[in-house]
């Protein structure tokens, strides 16, 4: 997490829970001339997010960095507020141990058992890694092994 996820994060959560809302995950990128601050939100009470949760919060947001002398952006950048989606990112152990049981895809920095990504059953989660279940196969991992993970919906 880099000064202005933390930031974020540390400065606006309450904010957002005021509001009623979650933050899930902000993430800061700088490309070449663009700088953008994302920050997903969802729901507090689980429900389904629209577009006009987005919009209050991206305004709400928008108003208090202006006025936070503390703000570590000093340049232009846009700023987008959305859900995390239906497949969405797994970034911390909170979020892995919210959806054992469910169904992740996993890639891998090396492979293991000759794969680089696994589409299997979140069977446990805590501070250290990952248990998997593919089908049948028990796979253990550490979070330093993953180098992406997310939901996966069957459609």
């Amino acid at each position: 997490m880099n000064n202005v996820e933390k930031y974020v994060t540390e400065h606006y959560e309450p904010m957002i829970q005021e509001n009623g809302y979650r933050l899930y995950h902000v993430e800061y990128q700088k490309a070449h001339q663009d700088h953008i601050l994302r920050i997903f939100i969802e729901c507090a009470d689980d429900a389904v997010m629209d577009i006009d949760a987005c919009e209050k919060i991206s305004r709400a947001c928008s108003d208090a960095f202006d006025n936070d002398p503390h703000f570590p952006v000093a340049v232009a950048y846009t700023l987008e507020v959305s859900s995390p989606g239906i497949e969405r990112e797994l970034y911390t152990p909170a979020h892995f141990q919210r959806y054992v049981g469910q169904k992740i895809r996993v890639r891998l920095f090396k492979a293991v058992d000759g794969k680089k990504e696994i589409l299997a059953i979140l069977e446990k989660a805590d501070d250290q890694g990952i248990t998997l279940n593919d089908d049948g196969h028990i796979i253990d991992l550490t979070y330093k092994e993953i180098s992406k993970a997310q939901l996966y919906c069957d459609f």
